[in-house]
């Protein structure tokens, strides 16, 4: 809320947000009570004929989206943006008072003309809108600014929806004038135009800038402009997909309502209302679930939930099958949810829209964050383009499957089966997406993994990740839980494993056989690349669950590209059914599973070392950092006795952890009993000394004894009894030790007495 509240506070982007919200809502309230009027007011049209006119309407909106965005996106780069804004509000004034006229003759084909420029005033704001908020806002504010915005923007179709049906309604009844819907219309228009007034210049004019009027060849120049670049092109693909499964549900909308399920005009007004709340609700999760990082790992997901909830919207509308309709008593609000199969609709139409919500935004905020700033305004323009296209290739779509006759169901289970294919092509696109979400949440379900020291991962120009190697799950972990997508260096033979090897597929990896010095050349290229490259510099998974034999290639990889270290710890992953230390056990240890990342480092080597001693210098220095990383990743402050607590609670109390010379074993709960029985006995009879001498031969009573008294914060002096009496003397003096605990069956077989 806090961050919400600081970027509302900026000037600009709270005018901007104020004129947008504004427009948006008269948009909505004059196209919902044009639409409403059409189907249920306008005697001049015959009922069969209303949804081809619906399409027809929402096609028209559309166009000058298609025709004038790419001469708005250039006006947009060349003039100031603020100024440009002002302008186009001023004209929404105009356009509404052209609809009082419409609506007062009942004159369809003004209405219709009156859509056509409403939608060319969006069109020219559009690029204004979207490339303008960079300039605004700092970049860590992008997703939020554009959550803002279009969270703003469906709340405002919310209410313009609810304000245009309840004008609907009760014009219908004749209960209001259309002169007083007008003045609203008008009024509401001048107030956006005041919450642009107060925008203050922020761009930089560009009087190179050529503006092509040919809105044709302008539109191909624009289309080629936007193929430049594959990320931004299948950006504006996946926007303006997004945008035809809207227009489709949109132009649907008043049919679902009237004709499927048989509700009156507040029951279409409530399905809008639902579908513009559920995107408002998913474009403000965007903040949440990325925390501010402008990336598109949740844009797959979000598409096959899309899907979803477009097969199961059909499935629940056919459920109104074979229901008849009166048509002079049409289902309210209440009728329509005292049904179960209406709450369904609802559910899935706001699911639908929240997935959407959650597709769309990161979408555009890449667009925003990839294009450079002098072209910002052509890309979003180029983008309203494709939108406007597909938008308008939708309405065409429904008119057709309309002429046909197919039913309203049957087109969305028609739109949610083109939506999987689509889905399918993102995931194919995004693999690693997916595949961090899926991963992420099984390991956190299954091994509650936990990252600590994740501010550390930044990015520091070139840089290399070296971890620790305990498990094959090894680099799936780092590819889940680290920002970004890192470029993983595998052995050979860790790469063919048959286990690993399809899951690879998913990530960026980089075959090394470490035995072999020329195969970091590559390494070392995708380091220069600016790739973010893990390495394993043990080469192996360890089977001792400590650090196995460390390799010179690292070295050589950093050495070569000046690139910082980031070292981070894997631990709990050794327990793991993925590991070989596993193996040696005959139980599953219950444990979590923790990555640890600590701050980078850099290594300096004199460059007069050369050769191999430049090589074993750098080996030499990645061991320290390993060894270092183990130890302050460990809690060395634990005391002996707590550490074997510990290691109880891990591996169980039945596990066998001692056996002497007599062949007897000692489980972990003898060992925590015996140590509290002897420890608490020796407490007592000691009560005032610190330091208590132990000369105990190596039997599993000596280490009992040794953490009993740990236990009991008493420090255990060992007396070696072969080194004779005058130095066990010195002992004794140097720690002031006045009791020694031994063994009668000890001192009788070793023939101590003249020591005792």
């Amino acid at each position: 809320m806090k961050n919400i509240l600081n970027v509302l506070k900026k000037r600009n982007f709270l005018s901007l947000f104020t004129a947008q919200f504004l427009g948006a809502f008269n948009d909505n309230v004059f196209r919902i009570f044009l639409l409403s009027f059409i189907t249920y007011s306008l005697s001049s049209i015959e009922n069969s004929h209303k949804e081809f006119v619906a399409n027809i309407a929402i096609g028209l909106f559309m166009l000058p989206f298609f025709l004038f965005s790419a001469m708005a996106g250039e006006i947009a780069d060349k003039y100031q943006k603020p100024l440009l804004i002002k302008i186009i509000k001023a004209g929404e004034i105009f356009v509404m008072a052209l609809a009082f006229v419409g609506f007062a003759s009942s004159n369809v084909a003004f209405l219709m003309l009156v859509l056509f420029l409403m939608g060319t005033q969006s069109a020219f704001f559009g690029p204004l809108k979207y490339s303008i908020l960079p300039e605004i806002l700092d970049k860590k504010e992008y997703i939020l600014g554009n959550g803002i915005i279009e969270a703003g923007t469906f709340v405002s179709i919310l209410l313009g929806t609810i304000l245009g049906g309840v004008f609907a309604s009760i014009y219908g009844g004749g209960h209001i004038s259309i002169y007083i819907i007008a003045v609203v219309l008008i009024v509401i228009a001048g107030l956006g135009f005041g919450a642009s007034y107060f925008m203050k210049d922020c761009s930089e004019t560009n009087d190179d800038a050529k503006i092509e009027y040919n809105f044709i060849k302008s539109t191909i120049i624009n289309m080629k402009f936007a193929k430049q670049s594959d990320t931004i092109f299948l950006t504006i693909l996946g926007i303006s997909w997004f945008w035809l499964v809207g227009a489709v549900l949109m132009s649907k909308m008043p049919s679902l309502a009237s004709d499927v399920i048989g509700g009156n005009a507040g029951v279409f007004v409530l399905l809008l209302a639902i579908f513009s709340l559920g995107i408002g609700v998913g474009s403000m999760l965007c903040q949440l679930v990325l925390k501010g990082e402008v990336s598109a790992k949740y844009v797959p997901l979000s598409a096959l939930l899309m899907t979803l909830f477009l097969f199961d919207l059909s499935n629940a509308s056919f459920g109104y099958r074979g229901e008849a309709i009166d048509k002079e008593n049409l289902k309210t609000i209440f009728m329509f949810l005292s049904d179960f199969r209406g709450f369904r609709v609802c559910f899935d139409l706001f699911m639908l829209a929240c997935m959407g919500g959650l597709f769309v935004v990161p979408l555009n905020t890449i667009l925003q964050a990839k294009s450079k700033e002098k072209d910002r305004s052509k890309v979003i323009a180029t983008n309203n383009i494709i939108n406007a296209l597909f938008m308008v290739v939708g309405s065409i779509f429904t008119v057709v499957l309309s002429i046909f006759h197919f039913s309203i169901p049957f087109v969305i289970m028609v739109l949610a089966a083109v939506n999987l294919f689509v889905s399918f092509y993102i995931c194919l696109i995004l693999p690693f997406s997916l595949f961090k979400i899926f991963a992420k949440s099984i390991l956190k379900v299954i091994y509650k993994v936990e990252v600590i020291g994740v501010e550390n991962y930044k990015k520091y120009g070139k840089s290399v990740i070296i971890a620790n190697h305990q498990s094959f799950l090894d680099a799936i972990l780092l590819g889940a839980f680290l920002p970004g997508r890192p470029t993983f260096a595998i052995n050979t033979y860790m790469a063919e494993h048959p286990f690993l090897k399809p899951l690879l597929k998913l990530v960026d990896i980089v075959p090394i056989d470490p035995t072999k010095p020329m195969a970091t050349k590559t390494l070392v290229d995708a380091v220069n690349d600016g790739k973010t490259v893990v390495i394993f510099p043990e080469g192996r998974i360890t089977t001792t669950g400590a650090l196995m034999k460390i390799y010179d290639g690292v070295g050589m990889v950093v050495d070569k590209t000046k690139a910082s270290i980031i070292p981070i710890r894997i631990s709990g992953a050794e327990f793991s059914a993925f590991a070989r230390f596993r193996k040696k056990l005959d139980f599953n240890p219950s444990s979590k599973i923790t990555l640890t990342v600590l701050p980078p480092r850099k290594i300096a080597i004199d460059e007069n070392v050369k050769g191999k001693a430049r090589r074993l210098a750098y080996k030499n220095e990645i061991y320290n950092i390993m060894s270092s990383m183990m130890f302050e990743t460990s809690n060395y402050n634990m005391d002996l006795f707590k550490s074997l607590i510990n290691a109880r609670n891990l591996f169980g109390g039945k596990y066998d952890i001692l056996e002497d010379i007599t062949r007897k074993t000692v489980n972990y709960d003898k060992f925590v009993m015996g140590s509290f029985v002897l420890g608490k006995q020796i407490s007592k009879e000691c009560k005032d000394e610190q330091n208590i001498g132990l000369m105990m031969p190596n039997l599993n009573v000596h280490l009992i004894l040794f953490f009993g008294m740990q236990a009991y914060k008493k420090t255990p002096a060992m007396i070696n009894f072969s080194s004779g009496l005058t130095n066990i003397l010195s002992m004794v003096a140097s720690a002031k030790i006045k009791t020694i605990y031994t063994l009668r069956q000890f001192v009788e077989t070793a023939k101590l007495h003249e020591v005792i």
